[in-house]
């Protein structure tokens, strides 16, 4: 007599894990039934309770591309409580389809690191954007910020990372916290598909349809025992599925806001810089037209003229908003799509230690963080000095990722990677700016009608505050100059050093020293200027500053801006006025929403890490402004918001 087992899941042996999983997944998005929802719609977004190995996903993008009339834009949403590394995600989806098509070819291509936050991945040429939020599903849906059309829940292990788990929970099932989250995200009549894998169900179906309406979904149960339509057999012979629609009696909160709406695809960006040219970029290669305005004779001029600039990544043990906003913003230039190599220098920086002591808080830090190694790692002195080719005092921290970069070739190939579609007006002096009849006009000194567009993106440096009305935002000017060091001074260096300063490998074997970080005035060189520099290289590298001294020679000096708070200011520029107006309200409650410029966004107070704030304000700028998902969990967008410090300022009012 066969088992219960045997009869609830009568599957030969002969088929794998991966191949049930894969067949499930297919079995859900047929359920969802997408055709009917995405039709003839711009974008769809589809969130992923668990990502597990991508089988709903690459069910999902299949569904997508046989669809007489899909979208033009897919976005799924994944969370992902750990990631399997490259290897084993192939050997899952080879076990399950061995030639799943270009889609799986381009995940496993593009596979992230498993570090903690948000990872975009894009495939069927920027169609399709996977967002994977690696955290755990309770403070993933806290963090993450989109409005979703499609929720699919599928398996135990997707409701326990939710916060219920029949097991640890009597009989409760799913929390209904984590599903009024879930409700935070979802746009009007937005649907969920549901689904159990355990054989039998340890979650009924009734309870589960219970916490779904009281997260306003409206359930209903779909049969599905005779199987999936290609003629494979259900998992098990009673695996519920459930759908529903949003559609709440009343809610306590504002839907999600809808994708903007322009009156043209147009934007103008002021500033040609390295944060104006990446913005100009992202927003043209997302199909827009950018005209770019610079009061300098040429791109990449001031602050953001030096003959090389290294990313400077933060580490701390509480791996803090400076540290994940860095990190985030490195992946956001790894995976640049019109990154090309004759802008990249070497590769890899050392962040020394000072001395023992700072060796081992070093290391007591990463074993805290266990970050993976191809991210971060300690080196003793020995190894440094091996990884580095010059002998150094003493080891430090390795970052393998981190780039040396030519800002000025970089700006050229963020603006030549689409030519069609930007126009950049050099030499041009941008007095003021107003918003007349739905666009922002620019005017010159004269009060001359330079241009307009829908959309405006500040990306001047120090004239960001006053451009933009943020009389909150108080930037303090910082001058900076960096020294050049003949090879003859370091011989053989192939990674960037960073301690008290940089040293900085360039192109023809010299060395780039730097930067100050004071409150001069002028920027005509100044020795004393180079003397600072170079004493905090020997402190680095135990070696006497006279034997750099005959080899050093000023390289260049420019002003860099900076927020109170170190951190950057990206994102839309908040309606001073209206809230200046209303202060009272917003005193009193600080859940307010703050009312924004529309159409006007802010990139500035990038201060020593220009090229990596640059990078992140691209992503974070064209998901802002084109719609979709954010890539950027939403306390760490709150962190850079210029709104910021009106907030502060209200807080204080009210206390």
């Amino acid at each position: 007599m066969p088992d219960a087992s045997a009869r609830a899941c009568p599957h030969p042996p002969a088929t794998t894990s991966s191949e049930l999983r894969a067949a499930g997944a297919r079995r859900l998005i047929q359920a969802a039934q997408f055709a009917a929802q995405w039709r003839d719609r711009d974008r769809f977004t589809v969130f992923d309770a668990d990502f597990g190995v991508g089988h709903r996903f690459l069910a999902c993008v299949d569904a997508w591309r046989t669809s007489a009339r899909r979208p033009g834009r897919l976005a799924y949403v994944a969370v992902a409580p750990s990631l399997p590394t490259a290897q084993q995600l192939e050997c899952a989806l080879a076990a399950a389809a061995p030639d799943d098509g270009p889609i799986a070819r381009a995940l496993i291509a593009q596979w992230p690191l498993p570090l903690p936050g948000v990872h975009v991945i894009e495939c069927a040429d920027s169609a399709v954007s996977l967002v994977l939020v690696v955290a755990q599903a309770s403070a993933a849906l806290a963090r993450v910020r989109c409005a979703v059309d499609a929720f699919l829940i599928d398996s135990d292990d997707a409701l326990d990372a939710m916060g219920g788990h029949a097991s640890g929970r009597g009989a409760r099932g799913l929390d209904a916290l984590p599903l009024k989250r879930l409700a935070r995200l979802a746009r009007p009549a937005a649907t969920v598909v549901l689904r159990t894998q355990a054989c039998p169900p340890t979650l009924p179906a009734s309870r589960l349809a219970d916490d779904l309406e009281r997260a306003g979904f409206r359930m209903r149960a779909m049969d599905t025992t005779t199987g999936g339509c290609d003629g494979t057999p259900p998992p098990c012979d009673a695996t519920p599925i459930l759908v529903g629609t949003y559609a709440p009696a009343w809610a306590t909160f504002e839907p999600p806001a809808p994708d903007p709406v322009w009156p043209a695809r147009r934007a103008i960006v002021i500033g040609a810089g390295v944060g104006g040219c990446a913005i100009t970029a992202s927003l043209a290669r997302r199909g827009w037209d950018v005209t770019v305005f610079d009061r300098a004779a040429s791109i990449c001029a001031e602050g953001s003229a030096q003959p090389m600039v290294a990313d400077h990544l933060h580490l701390s043990p509480d791996d803090n908003h400076l540290a994940r906003l860095s990190r985030n913003a490195l992946m956001s230039a790894l995976r640049d799509p019109c990154r090309a190599a004759t802008s990249i220098g070497v590769s890899g920086r050392l962040a020394l230690a000072d001395d023992a002591k700072s060796f081992e808080q070093q290391r007591v830090m990463l074993d805290r963080l266990d970050l993976p190694a191809e991210y971060a790692c300690l080196l003793d002195a020995e190894a440094a000095s091996d990884r580095a080719g010059v002998r150094l005092r003493t080891g430090g921290i390795w970052l393998p990722l981190c780039r040396n970069v030519d800002p000025r070739m970089r700006c050229r190939e963020w603006l030549d990677a689409h030519a069609a579609r930007t126009e950049v007006r050099l030499g041009v002096a941008v007095a003021r700016i107003a918003r007349c009849d739905g666009l922002w006009t620019l005017f010159d000194t004269r009060g001359g009608v330079l241009d307009a567009a829908p959309v405006l993106v500040l990306a001047a440096a120090g004239s960001v505050p006053m451009l933009g009305g943020l009389s909150a935002v108080d930037l303090r000017r910082v001058r900076g100059q960096t020294t050049r060091l003949a090879r003859a001074a370091l011989p053989g260096l192939r990674a960037v050093l960073g301690a008290d300063a940089y040293a900085c490998p360039l192109p023809d074997g010299d060395v780039l020293v730097g930067s100050t970080f004071d409150d001069g005035d002028d920027l005509e060189p100044d020795p004393q200027a180079d003397l600072s520099n170079l004493r905090r290289l020997a402190r680095a590298t135990g070696t006497a500053v006279d034997e750099y001294l005959p080899h050093a020679r000023s390289a260049a000096s420019g002003f860099r801006f900076t927020a109170p708070d170190r951190l950057p200011l990206i994102g839309p520029v908040p309606d001073s006025t209206a809230i200046v107006a209303r202060a009272a309200d917003f005193a009193r409650n600080d859940r307010l929403a703050l009312p924004m410029l529309p159409g006007l966004y802010a990139a500035s107070a990038f201060g020593s890490r220009g090229m990596l704030w640059s990078s992140l304000a691209a992503e974070v700028l064209a998901a802002d402004i084109d719609g979709g998902p954010a890539s950027l969990e939403s306390d760490l967008l709150d962190a850079i918001a210029p709104v910021r410090f009106l907030r502060k300022r209200l807080r204080r009012h009210a206390g």
